[in-house]
């Protein structure tokens, strides 16, 4: 498979259409998966279909991966410059 990168939140949801026969109205709520970001100073957002779940879960996942691997290399490269500036 390959590697994908998503950034943004998912969101677990659940409503109830409204109809009467329909098992919602019994308590069962319909869920659904929204995934959720800002992006240009705009909150955009889009529902998951259940094929796709997994597969955006896993980058999301993937995503906040490189975020920290990318937070740990800029630590180790701020301890760099500070002490070659004090050697």
């Amino acid at each position: 498979m390959d590697a994908r990168f998503l950034r943004g939140t998912l969101s677990d949801r659940s409503s109830k259409c409204g109809k009467p026969n329909c098992h919602c109205a019994c308590g069962v709520a319909h869920g659904s998966v929204h995934l959720v970001d800002s992006h240009a100073g705009n909150l955009r957002q889009t529902c998951v279909p259940k094929t796709s779940q997994d597969l955006v879960r896993q980058a999301v996942a993937e995503y906040r991966e490189i975020q920290r691997l990318m937070s740990e290399v800029s630590e180790l490269e701020w301890k760099r410059l500070l002490a070659n500036k004090k050697g």
